[in-house]
């Protein structure tokens, strides 16, 4: 009868015409006949006449689409669990030891000192990255990852360098280093890799 739907609250586990379920943007309103859009932060809508018609009516408005176009180009943060905090901070560190030059070694008390700088961090007590692990997370862990990013690169460039060194290393191992220099097109330079 007109006038006289109340919001039904089995509404919300509906989806719009769009596919998204309608409790990310519906609400029930201030009294029983109305609802609220989250998106348009509208006050109470009336349904009493139209019921279900009405929220679809007012899914269908100009202003309820561009709403939805915003929130879908905005960044969401991604939220990461505590133990993927802990493997984000080794992994930083890890890749902080390849860029620096650090040797591994110098990885075993690395987690005492944060420890004692941080000791309100719960992340700082926890990590822990030892000669061994710095390695195997650089290696098997980010090496792979690295490695494909080359290849997708260098599979976009025609031409490029292929740079070798022999030498013979201070442990007097013989060791051979390739270098490989083209056109990043993402930094738009010339890179050696």
């Amino acid at each position: 009868m007109p006038k006289y739907t109340k919001f039904n609250p089995d509404w919300l586990n509906k989806t719009d015409s769009d596919g998204i379920n309608v409790n990310k943007w519906l609400k029930q309103g201030e009294n029983t006949s109305t609802f609220k859009c989250i998106l348009c932060k509208t006050g109470d809508l009336d349904c009493s006449n139209q019921g279900w018609g009405a929220i679809q009516h007012h899914h269908q408005q100009i202003i309820h689409s561009i709403s939805q176009l915003r929130l879908d180009n905005t960044e969401r943060p991604i939220v990461l669990d505590f133990q993927e905090q802990i493997t984000k901070v080794e992994a930083i560190w890890a890749l902080t030891v390849a860029q620096r030059g650090y040797s591994f070694n110098s990885c075993d008390e690395i987690g005492d000192v944060f420890r004692h700088m941080f000791p309100d961090s719960k992340i700082a007590q926890e990590f822990s990255m030892q000669s061994r692990k710095t390695s195997y997370v650089l290696s098997h862990g980010l090496g792979p990852y690295f490695h494909q990013e080359l290849i997708k690169s260098l599979k976009r460039n025609e031409k490029f360098v292929l740079c070798f060194d022999e030498q013979t290393n201070n442990q007097d191992r013989k060791q051979l280093d390739l270098l490989v220099k083209y056109w990043c097109f993402d930094e738009g330079l010339v890179v050696t890799r």
